[in-house]
């Protein structure tokens, strides 16, 4: 029995809803369905319609603005594609020459020398605390050979720079 009841209400509510909407009863409501012409004389001030009240000249069909594309035409929602990134900067780094090879000090002295039974003359240098046995055209460490030996002089060769080093004899 209460659904029939609910749904007589429910009816009645629609019923009620339909006709007011039809039948507006308001003054200002029936002459919302007339055409309006406003003159120079009239005023927004002196209309009684609250539609009319917000309607002026610029805004009625004769007046409205050109517009340069079709508002009703499609949307293109892509998003154009963003620029192209920027060139990387190309920081050119000048090499320097390598700095020229500087040769070492000679790191020998001369001890003495002797002359051995055939003639030849052996040659007796130090290296820091290490003694050394040589000969004239012997290579000592592979970076140095001894070229030469006369009475004033040794002559050692620095092989990789291929520079020369005299070794001053001391005669007592």
């Amino acid at each position: 029995m209460a659904t029939k009841w609910r749904w007589i209400l429910w009816l009645s509510i629609l019923t009620v809803t339909v006709i007011a909407a039809l039948y507006p009863t308001s003054p200002a409501s029936k002459s919302a369905g007339k055409k309006l012409h406003l003159n120079s004389g009239t005023t927004l001030a002196t209309l009684t319609n609250p539609i009319a009240q917000g309607l002026t000249s610029a805004t009625s069909p004769a007046h409205l603005p050109e517009l340069d594309h079709d508002p009703f035409g499609p949307v293109a929602w892509d998003t154009p594609p963003p620029p192209p990134p920027a060139p990387p900067v190309v920081v050119q780094t000048v090499i320097a020459e390598p700095p020229a090879p500087v040769e070492p000090n000679l790191p020998y002295q001369f001890q003495g020398q002797m002359k051995d039974e055939d003639g030849t003359t052996v040659i007796f240098l130090s290296k820091g605390q290490e003694g050394i046995v040589a000969h004239v055209g012997d290579i000592l460490d592979t970076n140095y050979k001894v070229v030469s030996m006369d009475e004033h002089k040794l002559t050692i060769a620095y092989l990789p720079m291929d520079k020369l080093h005299d070794i001053a004899l001391d005669r007592h």
